[in-house]
């Protein structure tokens, strides 16, 4: 029986280095609140810089976006062709 459940593909996560690498005299605790109060405006613009890729690579890929007529057999070609 398929699993239906959703998978991941794709994640970052940010660090308190990753802020003090960019204010390096902030102390670790106020990295951390400025990282707990910036988090939806950080995911936010995360989602939507992933979209634009993905539209990009699909439109790279097909000369297209939106290849209604693309099946799974394509997607595996296009996969296979990725890695030679």
């Amino acid at each position: 029986m398929p699993d239906n459940k959703p998978t991941k593909h794709a994640e970052t996560h940010w660090e308190i280095a990753d802020i003090k690498s960019l204010r390096p005299g902030w102390a670790d605790e106020y990295c951390r609140e400025w990282l707990d109060d910036s988090a939806s405006r950080i995911v936010d613009a995360m989602v939507s810089t992933g979209w634009d890729v993905i539209h990009s690579i699909l439109a790279e890929e097909n000369g297209s976006l939106f290849d209604m007529d693309a099946t799974e057999a394509d997607f595996d070609e296009i996969q296979i062709d990725a890695l030679i």
